[in-house]
């Protein structure tokens, strides 16, 4: 998905749960597995108030086995 980013030229966050979760269905019990990466990326540095990131550049990242929030801080003027 971080090549969205750069196809389209717009600043994209996914977020994604983890764990498993089971669910009845029509046809008895079922597990959904949720895997994480939840990512923040940004199109341009310049719109990213701390100038760390080039094109495309992931700012903020989680793993498959943590829960976390997030957060990413943008220059709202510069977009």
């Amino acid at each position: 998905m971080t090549s969205a980013t750069l196809c389209v030229q717009v600043s994209l966050a996914a977020s994604n749960r983890i764990g498993k979760e089971v669910i009845e269905t029509e046809h008895g019990p079922s597990q959904i597995t949720f895997y994480g990466n939840s990512f923040i990326a940004v199109k341009s540095s310049q719109y990213f108030c701390d100038m760390r990131g080039p094109t495309g550049e992931i700012v903020a990242e989680t793993d498959d086995k943590t829960e976390a929030v997030l957060v990413a801080q943008f220059n709202l003027e510069k977009i």
